[in-house]
């Protein structure tokens, strides 16, 4: 009989990742009590946190002070305050504390309270391993992954990494995927390529490229626009879609819009928040996903938009080795300079790649992707079984 487990999760708390561990988590354990620490500042996170049904309690980095917050001078003391509030409310005793990324905001709570709890787990996301050094307090990340117990990565590449660059004793460092609610509405939802077209007001008659998958410089936004221009294809055939609703930095988007305007062709920006069904007939609506941000370490949205039949281009600096062992097929560049040609390519032999780089990504080569999947393997390390 597995014990009922009372866990409290520090992340951002309608991050789709952790929502649907949370979910997940409840079915596979009935009577699990699941509180989280949200470190999203936006009012609107906080009340749609209030509204899952999965969790039992939210705690807050930003109660009702916003204003002290936009005044620059008192910004750090609403800060300070909001901590040290924090540290007061969470009195509680928790089976495990749960670190759904190790954010600078999840540092900072660390730091401060880790002597109050029993067990810890970080889960380290590729994005915060790759972007560490430029934390402003680099040493409490490396102190946090030192203090934690177990340290959870979602692909074996981090482990490595984290293994030959001494961060983390091997015997500390637990591989577990992490699911997407995503991937499992792409296979569930009826949805044909037109179809999702429709539902998202896109032309039908437009090849759709989406690039991306948040609003970070490290997407490559501009000079992906400055290279897509030299294609040979008339530009009144392309959609360019261009998904923005997180990771937000105001002057990198303002230059985006800009750059997007003058570019020729018709273009979307996605900025609202996207359901996960709504991302998911995103993924079915386009054609051809372009994927060559900086540094990248497994992203779900690549996954989801290769099991979604899109054409996938990656960047061959971006790691993705393992799905090439399970026989998953896209197309590699080894710079940005290459995609007018192949997109040209592409659009002049459509079936001819949809053969090669489409039919073959099947159901079966994604399962890790689902959270239904990997729970039990998360359930054992936050009990202390592995």
């Amino acid at each position: 009989m597995k014990r009922i487990m009372k866990l409290l999760i520090v992340g951002d708390a309608v991050d789709e990742f952790l929502c649907g561990f949370a979910e997940e988590l409840s079915i596979f354990q009935p009577g699990v009590v699941i509180d989280v620490l949200n470190i999203n500042d936006k009012t609107s996170s906080n009340l749609q946190a209030k509204n899952n049904p999965f969790f039992r309690k939210v705690y807050t980095y930003s109660p009702d002070i916003y204003f002290l917050k936009h005044i620059p001078k008192l910004r750090g003391i609403a800060y300070f305050l909001l901590r040290k509030a924090e540290d007061l409310k969470i009195k509680e005793n928790y089976d495990a504390v749960l670190l759904f990324g190790l954010w600078p905001k999840s540092i900072i709570f660390f730091k401060s309270n880790f002597k109050k709890f029993r067990y810890v787990v970080g889960a380290i996301m590729g994005s915060d391993l790759l972007n560490n050094q430029s934390y402003r307090d680099y040493n409490g990340w490396l102190f946090t992954i030192g203090s934690c117990h177990k340290i959870i990565v979602g692909n074996p590449q981090l482990k490595d990494k984290l293994i030959s660059e001494k961060l983390v004793p091997p015997d500390k460092i637990e591989l577990a995927y992490y699911g997407s609610r995503v991937m499992e509405l792409i296979n569930d939802l009826p949805y044909t390529n037109q179809e999702a077209k429709r539902l998202f007001r896109f032309p039908e008659d437009k090849i759709v490229i989406t690039c991306g998958y948040n609003a970070k410089s490290t997407q490559q936004h501009l000079l992906f626009i400055e290279e897509i221009k030299k294609i040979q294809t008339d530009k009144s055939r392309v959609l360019l879609v261009f998904p923005l609703t997180y990771g937000r930095e105001e002057n990198y988007l303002n230059q985006l819009r800009d750059a997007v305007r003058t570019s020729g062709f018709e273009y979307v920006l996605i900025e609202d928040f996207l359901s996960a069904e709504r991302v998911a007939i995103l993924r079915k609506a386009t054609d051809i996903f372009v994927h060559i941000q900086q540094t990248d370490a497994f992203s779900g949205s690549m996954q989801e938009s290769l099991l979604s039949g899109n054409i996938v281009i990656n960047g061959a600096w971006l790691p993705y080795k393992e799905l090439k062992d399970r026989g998953v097929k896209f197309l590699e560049i080894s710079k940005v300079s290459e995609i007018p040609s192949l997109i040209d390519n592409i659009i002049r032999n459509p079936d001819e790649y949809r053969e090669k780089y489409v039919t073959s990504n099947t159901q079966e080569k994604f399962q890790t992707a689902l959270w239904k999947n990997n729970i039990s393997t998360w359930y054992k390390i936050l009990s202390g079984e592995n």
